[in-house]
């Protein structure tokens, strides 16, 4: 397996676009163009290093958290343009972030989430749930949120109201996958379920089939892919039946926030030395 960018590194935040590689290292910003990893731009945008870090981006914008702060850059030349200081300390700090070319919706510890408006900068902030959201997913009007609870939240995009709250895990949902009307998810009980997004119910779930901390990064075909920090290992699932298809060794990144990404038939992984491409095509064909 090849290193297609050599950048060691003890931790880092990754996001992948049609056209771009964002990668957070240290305290810099890098962005690489994916037609030939060349690095387009480069900036230090942090004074300290930090591990509560994500990456964003989002139409002409990479959106950067930093523990309480949100900042947002130019997508192409890496430059600041504005941040907002969304929390106090580590009680209220960012713990997701998901969003399109006109809002972006960062879940803060404890229930809340802030809503930017990207194009006045103007932030709302509105109580939604008793415990943390782990991970957010969009579709059309509707935001879903995956608790620390186990409970999936369904939310209106318009005016912020829960209109669907539904337990689908015992413990921690540690990542929300959307595929057309299927939410897939990963948590601290290894279940890994298939629940359909219209009215929550479930579709499939596989007991006791994914070790801790594993988080579902996407679907290729017929295929979702889970990522194991630990066991540094993609494990390719039927999307219908959620049964093993196939378990391949990939550096996914450790524990930090999209230390792993994928977009279309390419997923990025890190490690200590930097960071591998794998084409999807290569190991798992589209069924």
């Amino acid at each position: 397996m090849d290193c297609a960018i050599p950048l060691p590194n003890t931790g880092l935040n990754m996001e992948v676009t049609e056209s771009s590689l964002y990668v957070r290292v240290g305290k810099e910003i890098h962005h690489y163009l994916r037609a030939d990893m060349s690095l387009a731009a480069r900036v230090q945008l942090f004074k300290k290093d930090g591990k509560a870090r994500g990456l964003l981006a989002c139409s002409d914008w990479l959106f950067v958290r930093d523990f309480i702060m949100l900042h947002q850059l130019d997508a192409q030349t890496l430059e600041p343009v504005r941040a907002w200081k969304l929390g106090d300390n580590a009680s209220s700090d960012i713990c997701a972030f998901c969003g399109d070319e006109s809002t972006v919706y960062a879940a803060i510890r404890g229930g809340g989430m802030a809503v930017i408006d990207v194009a006045s900068g103007n932030v709302t902030h509105h109580a939604l749930a008793d415990t943390g959201m782990w991970s957010l997913a969009l579709r059309d009007a509707v935001l879903y949120a995956a608790c620390v609870s186990g409970e999936l939240l369904e939310i209106r995009r318009d005016d912020m109201r829960v209109t669907r709250r539904q337990p689908v895990h015992r413990k921690n949902i540690y990542s929300v996958v959307r595929d057309g009307d299927v939410l897939y998810t990963t948590a601290q009980d290894g279940a890994l379920m298939a629940t359909r997004a219209g009215d929550f119910s479930t579709l499939c779930m596989a007991k006791k089939a994914t070790a801790n901390m594993t988080t579902a990064i996407g679907v290729h075909g017929d295929a979702l892919i889970t990522a194991n920090p630990d066991r540094s290992q993609l494990t390719f699932w039927n999307k219908h039946s959620l049964t093993a298809d196939q378990v391949i060794a990939f550096p996914t990144g450790g524990l930090n926030h999209k230390g792993i990404v994928m977009h279309g038939g390419s997923v990025y992984g890190s490690d200590g030395n930097g960071i591998y491409a794998l084409a999807l095509e290569s190991c798992h064909p589209v069924g």
